[in-house]
């Protein structure tokens, strides 16, 4: 089962960027809440293409069993 999660990109100087719908993918209390988002970044399309390396991701309401609002830079 995956849902999508909204998560707003930022530039590195914190001007906000875009809007991506990231499906959440990692299992609720398998991983932490930090490696699962980073774990569905780096499997989003949109995040492998790279023209957002350097930007900073926030979601503010993760699916995850101990959600809270979470960032994290894109590699």
């Amino acid at each position: 089962m995956t849902n999508t999660v909204r998560v707003e990109v930022f530039k590195p100087s914190g001007k906000w960027y875009t809007t991506l719908a990231l499906k959440w993918t990692a299992p609720d209390s398998d991983i932490l809440i930090h490696d699962a988002f980073r774990q569905c970044l780096a499997e989003d399309k949109t995040v492998k293409r790279g023209s957002l390396s350097g930007m900073i991701a926030v979601c503010f309401d993760p699916y995850h069993e101990h959600s809270h609002p979470i960032m994290a830079k894109i590699e």
